[in-house]
């Protein structure tokens, strides 16, 4: 069934209308901006949103990093000698304080590709960049130790600005190990689950540097990940080794995606069982992608009446 958006949330309407930056960069908040750096990943999911930028339906395309640099710097200025005031609309505006690197996923391109960008983050006068990836699954032996002699460099030209790397784990199997009878192993000398080498020196290697921070999230993703206890060890694996879940997403309704969605009902019921016995800073934020940004589902609300039943239940949202 390939029903669904080719431009899940109307990405497009957030996209500078000038021709050299159309479809280049997403600036749907103040205070961030996303650039599309990479055209592609290591594998393409099939519940991806980005499906637009693989298949060009949309006009999404590569940004180059000068341009990320300049956009930002001339949205500031304007800002800036407006007295923060948007002169189209007379609305109170903020600065551009965050940069997001995403595609694709940024982390498939070489050490000097990152490193260009990250430079024109600094030279930007960005206070936190983020590097969204799946390539920490998918290829963890690419966070190696020459990608932190990167970020070293940048950091000694630009040492007031943070890097957060927002990781896309989607199932502990992408991390623990499993005996042969399909278990995860316990580790023998203290709490938790016996890591693949791999993704333990990856996450170790990020953790070492002072400046750089973890964040993990995903959407819920129907005969994957939506299974109570694999979301609640997801979620206790990730903050045992320093990686913060921020969110876990409802489905969005891309083209094709009818068979990895769930209902929004019962992806909040999974979510809202597997946060039991968290604590907070184990605990993620169940939310929905809208065009007018991301919601957080609070709680569902009861059954509709007989003659309303069809409609289920009613999901409450506050924006997130």
């Amino acid at each position: 069934d390939m029903g669904g958006s080719k431009d899940p949330s109307n990405q497009m309407n957030y996209t500078p209308s000038s021709n050299s930056l159309h479809g280049k960069l997403l600036h749907k908040y103040d205070e961030i901006v996303l650039g599309y750096t990479s055209p592609t990943c290591s594998a393409h999911c099939r519940y991806c949103y980005r499906l637009d930028l693989f298949n060009k339906d949309t006009g999404k395309t590569s940004v180059r990093p000068e341009e990320l640099r300049d956009y930002i710097k001339h949205y500031n200025e304007t800002l800036e000698g407006n007295d923060g005031i948007d002169p189209a609309t007379g609305e109170r505006r903020f600065p551009i304080r965050e940069l997001l690197l995403s595609g694709g996923d940024i982390m498939v391109l070489p050490n000097k590709t990152l490193y260009r960008f990250a430079v024109a983050a600094g030279q930007a006068g960005v206070h936190l960049l983020r590097f969204g990836t799946k390539e920490i699954a998918f290829r963890p032996a690419r966070f190696d130790d020459a990608m932190m002699e990167t970020f070293k460099m940048v950091h000694e030209e630009y040492p007031h600005m943070h890097f957060n790397i927002v990781s896309h784990y989607t199932h502990a199997d992408e991390f623990l190990l499993r005996d042969m009878d399909g278990n995860y192993i316990r580790n023998e000398n203290g709490p938790g689950y016996v890591w693949l080498d791999a993704a333990k020196d990856a996450v170790d290697r990020l953790n070492a540097l002072p400046f750089v921070t973890i964040e993990n999230q995903t959407p819920i993703i129907q005969k994957v990940n939506d299974k109570e206890e694999d979301i609640r060890i997801l979620h206790e694996e990730l903050r045992r080794m320093g990686v913060k879940f921020k969110y876990l997403f409802q489905g969005r309704d891309i083209e094709g995606h009818k068979s990895f969605s769930l209902p929004v009902e019962e992806a909040w019921s999974i979510h809202n069982n597997a946060m039991k016995g968290l604590s907070d800073t184990a605990r993620s934020r169940f939310s929905m992608s809208t065009e007018w940004g991301k919601m957080e589902v609070v709680s569902i609300i009861d059954p509709l009446k007989d003659d309303e039943a069809n409609f289920g239940a009613v999901p409450m949202v506050i924006q997130a």
